[in-house]
């Protein structure tokens, strides 16, 4: 048991070592096959009201290095871009394997009728190559 302890506590002070850790943001992880479970995880309305707001729901996926980071948006006409963003350790030594699941949410509104396309920009696992996901959303009159 004292062993055991020894380890835990040598672990412990590898994961917190003095140096402050850094993170910058990278492009969220959507595809969580390579985390062993299905997907990707968004949700985005099938149809929606010109002028109101419509929520797009995006989870992306990480490691005990991975932090939830920023959503941004972008709306021009009937296209709009969702890209969700988390924070990457880039100094970290030890990083604990937890699956850590980020639920990103953005709200984008349409100001046209017409076949809306809702464009989701994140990476794909592990090379961080950008992948892009998209749904068409009817938008009608109030």
């Amino acid at each position: 048991m004292t062993r055991f302890l020894s380890l835990l506590a040598s672990f412990a002070v590898a994961c917190t070592t003095g140096v402050d850790r850094e993170y910058e943001l990278t492009r969220g992880i959507l595809d969580p096959h390579f985390y062993y479970l299905e997907g990707p995880t968004i949700v985005v309305p099938k149809e929606a009201q010109i002028g109101e707001p419509v929520t797009v729901r995006v989870t992306t996926f990480g490691d005990g290095c991975r932090l939830e980071g920023q959503t941004t948006r972008k709306v021009d006409a009937l296209v709009a871009t969702v890209e969700p963003y988390d924070s990457v350790c880039v100094n970290c030594n030890v990083c604990t394997r937890e699956l850590r699941i980020f639920e990103h949410v953005a709200n984008v509104e349409f100001a046209d009728t017409g076949q809306a396309t809702v464009r989701i920009l994140g990476a794909i696992a592990p090379a961080d190559t950008v992948g892009t996901v998209e749904f068409v959303v009817d938008v009608h009159d109030l």
